[in-house]
């Protein structure tokens, strides 16, 4: 199938430089890049920052499923390199219009963006958008320091993560800040320390996070509570992944292999206590979405300039909170499931009033449905279930 173009497009399609059409049938200048066969919708690593026209013209945006347009303008962005431009097509639906996509680009942290052309072809908007990423650099890097917040206690757990960074040959080099006392009988870790002033009786967790950020040297940060490790290959999972990326998580399993809560979101209201959702297709977005705070990987510079909000204490949701400041400004959660971490020394009772959000229920799947009738059922059986034990 062949897309004719109108003119004003036509002479784009004919400039030099690189340029990639997100679906199927490209044009003979574009090479084709089908978001829909990689998890997350995420383009191979080394096709990030290298084009300069990226064409999201087969896939309509207004056809495009709700929960997957910020990903598929999140990736569009991270496929431009240090200046491009995106190339729209698309019909407004009651899910999608032209102030939807504006407000995303208008917004979003890390570029400069204006609008080099815009018309309308019937009833379907075409819209050119010119892009500057501000510093692609520091989306070239691999560079690790990984951030631990401990009262000291789990020891065990403590070891067990160190090793995970040091047993694997990318983390030898990697930085690794300790938020907490002195740990003489991990030195062969070659640990720092980060010291900073709060108030234990107020559980100052936020300024401990970014107070690690503040320390950190190299450009990609991995802040961690003090009962996960990294599970082999968690480095050349980011290879293949890519390091275009400012804030997302990885796949996390408790000890005995089973799922534990990621990719999370809010089921109802913003920033209110209510269930949360724990989003097991990871190819969808929904509007609350946010990562559990237990393991947060972003990258250090991004981190400095939209930090944890320091008003927030412990177990005072600033996971959630921090999820809404970065989708406000257009940085959507997103999940590398080519990596992994175990959270060590709890069970599934720890997460059992989060409840499991399927993208494509089934009636023959009831079990796997989004139903009130089926979050109900879940909340009384997994209370019969721990109160059994």
């Amino acid at each position: 199938m062949s897309i004719e173009l109108p003119a004003p497009l036509a002479s784009i399609a004919q400039e030099s430089g690189p340029q990639v059409w997100l679906g199927t049938s490209p044009l003979p200048s574009a090479k084709s890049l089908d978001l829909w066969l990689y998890p997350n919708l995420r383009a191979p690593a080394d096709q990030h920052g290298m084009y300069r026209t990226v064409w999201v013209y087969e896939i309509n945006l207004g056809q495009v499923d709700a929960r997957q347009v910020d990903l598929v303008v999140d990736e569009a962005c991270r496929l431009v390199g240090q200046q491009g431009r995106m190339v729209f097509r698309f019909r407004e639906s009651k899910q999608f219009s032209i102030f939807q996509l504006k407000h995303f680009l208008g917004r979003r942290y890390g570029i400069q963006a204006r609008v080099q052309n815009e018309f309308r072809v019937g009833k379907e908007w075409c819209v050119v958008v010119e892009v500057e990423r501000t510093d692609l650099k520091r989306y070239q890097h691999r560079g690790w320091t990984f951030g631990i917040l401990t009262q000291g206690v789990r020891v065990e757990n403590l070891q067990a993560f160190f090793e995970s960074i040091r047993s694997q040959p990318e983390g030898e080099d990697a930085e690794i800040l300790v938020c907490g006392p002195k740990l003489p009988q991990f030195e062969r870790y070659r640990l720092n320390y980060v010291e900073v002033d709060v108030r234990e009786d107020l559980a100052e967790i936020c300024r401990k996070k970014n107070a690690i950020a503040r320390a950190a040297t190299q450009p990609n940060l991995c802040l961690v509570h003090d009962r996960y490790r990294l599970e082999p290959g968690f480095f050349a999972g980011f290879d293949k992944y890519g390091y275009d990326f400012d804030y997302l998580t990885v796949t996390q399993s408790y000890e005995n292999g089973e799922h534990f809560p990621d990719y999370c979101a809010l089921s109802q209201h913003e920033l209110t206590w209510n269930t949360s959702l724990d989003c097991l297709d990871i190819n969808y977005l929904l509007p609350r979405q946010y990562i559990n705070g237990g393991v947060t990987i972003l990258k250090t510079a991004t981190f400095r300039d939209l930090p944890l909000n320091e008003l927030i204490f412990w177990n005072q949701a600033e996971d959630v909170e921090l999820g809404k400041a970065y989708r406000d400004v257009s940085l959507p959660p997103r999940c590398n499931s080519f990596s992994s971490m175990v959270t060590m020394g709890i069970d599934a009772a720890y997460t059992r009033k989060i409840l499991p959000y399927y993208a494509q229920p089934t009636l023959g799947r009831f079990w796997c449905g989004n139903s009130w009738v089926h979050r109900t059922a879940t909340k009384w059986y997994r209370r019969w279930k721990f109160k059994k034990k």
